[in-house]
């Protein structure tokens, strides 16, 4: 009996050894996994002497009006005098609002960021702060939040004068700018195959290797000479061209863009001597940026005056120069723009050039 009890108690033993290291083997496997796969969702794009500053590859959405939904991620550096002093900063703004106990266990916040390729732009709708352990210690702007007396919940009021978020420009070569390209070239890199599916609601030009979303109802024609130019029009005087030609020139930096930008500006002075140039610079196109200008311009049709509104992009990419005109009567830029802004968001290009 005491033979038997004893083989037993060592079998016992060595089942429960056995399953105790399954369990431990199990458990660092999961815990590999999942910090591979949180590591997974976050790039790094740029590193400073404050903090480290990561992009999310994960949960990225386009909205109605093809602007960039995407996650950032801040994590103040702790081996640097200027990463703690950033961190000891955000711990006591945060104290006034949550207390000092909970205050000092931040560790890193996220932002939800929206992003317009288009015109190179960001805005800020919400901060998240989380703790060493990752948990959610404060929201700005909460998503229960008081105003005049009252609870309101919902959505977050965005952020900025009048609760309106604010767009803002980022400079040039700026920690920005670095997310406003690594997000738009994400978004771009998984849209670009013309095979894919879903692409029922776009015009699609094989010859010239890209795709757009047009108002919808604007007829479309195409013509493919010496290049590929698409025209789509409302009959109202709105219209958008798309003109795709070769380019074999190597990819123009910076100060040549620039350059384009002023020679076009000279173009437009000399073909039409009425226009008032509204705006110019470097604007994205495609997760590219190019030459942009808008100005206005007024002509003079069987005696009669007609302004318009006129917009202008070019982009270079896989040996192709892309430019999109959009023009729209002054009388109708409040009701039309929108839907023109709409299409040049949805712009995307192919991967192989032009054949």
């Amino acid at each position: 009996m005491n033979c038997k009890l004893q083989i037993f108690n060592k079998t016992g033993l060595a089942f429960g050894l056995s399953l105790l290291f399954v369990f431990v083997v199990f458990s660092i496997s999961y815990a590999q996994t999942k910090a591979a796969r949180t590591r997974e969702n976050w790039e790094l794009v740029s590193t400073t002497n404050a903090q480290f500053i990561y992009r999310g590859t994960h949960g990225l959405s386009v909205t109605d009006h093809q602007t960039i939904i995407a996650w950032e991620k801040v994590v103040p550096r702790l081996d640097t005098p200027e990463g703690r002093e950033s961190r000891q900063s955000r711990i006591q703004s945060l104290t006034k609002m949550i207390g000092a106990e909970r205050a000092n266990t931040y560790s890193h916040y996220l932002k939800i960021e929206e992003y317009d390729c288009r015109e190179g732009s960001t805005r800020t709708l919400q901060f998240k702060f989380s703790d060493r352990a990752g948990r959610n210690i404060q929201n700005i702007p909460e998503f229960h939040y008081s105003k005049g007396g009252r609870v309101i919940q919902g959505p977050p009021p965005p952020i900025g004068k009048n609760e309106k978020p604010n767009w803002f420009h980022p400079a040039p070569d700026s920690v920005g700018e670095k997310m406003l390209r690594a997000v738009c070239s994400a978004n771009d890199e998984g849209q670009t195959s013309i095979e894919d599916s879903g692409n029922d609601d776009f015009y699609i030009s094989r010859a010239g290797r890209f795709r757009i979303k047009f108002p919808q109802g604007w007829p479309v024609t195409e013509e493919s000479k010496g290049g590929v130019f698409v025209k789509a029009a409302n009959g109202g005087g709105s219209s958008i061209n798309v003109i795709a030609s070769r380019y074999d020139g190597p990819e123009p930096k910076e100060e040549s863009l620039n350059a384009m930008v002023n020679l076009g500006v000279v173009a437009t002075k000399k073909d039409y001597p009425s226009a008032v140039i509204l705006d110019k610079g470097l604007r994205y196109l495609a997760g590219k940026r190019g030459a942009y200008q808008r100005f206005r311009v007024t002509y003079h049709v069987e005696g009669s005056n007609m302004t318009h509104i006129t917009t202008s992009y070019t982009v270079f990419q896989n040996g192709l120069a892309y430019t999109i005109t959009t023009s729209v009567p002054l009388s109708a830029y409040d009701e039309v723009e929108p839907l023109l802004k709409a299409s040049l968001n949805s712009f995307t290009v192919g991967r192989e050039p032009f054949r």
